[in-house]
């Protein structure tokens, strides 16, 4: 497991390419106020995979395949570390996948309000 480090990011135009994936809450996460948010497993990927990133402010996480055993231990990681920190944001919840170096690393976004 990684200690995640929150980061903002800044996209001053969309993003749009293959590989991103987007969530809506309920459909994903269990919430318990206690306990904070947990992932929905297995994740359910969507049907479609979305056609970009608007512009704007993101809290953002990146790891890399070898940091969890699985994907959805990073992205509930995030998650967590968002609602840990009290990050206001909204919107889905989103998932990108990126070949470099190769190898695989993964974004979990979500927008700043």
């Amino acid at each position: 497991m990684s200690d995640p480090r929150l980061l903002c990011l800044h996209l001053g135009s969309a993003l749009s390419e293959e590989g991103i994936w987007t969530f809506e809450p309920d459909d994903i996460i269990v919430d318990d106020r206690n306990a904070g948010p947990t992932l929905r497993r297995p994740l359910a990927m969507p049907q479609g995979q979305a056609r970009g990133i608007p512009a704007g402010e993101y809290v953002f996480f990146q790891w890399r395949k070898a940091d969890y055993q699985t994907v959805e231990d990073g992205f509930e990681d995030f998650i967590r570390q968002v609602w840990w920190e009290g990050e206001k944001t909204e919107g889905p919840w989103i998932l990108r996948i990126v070949f470099e170096d190769d190898n695989t690393a993964y974004q979990g976004l979500r927008r700043i309000n």
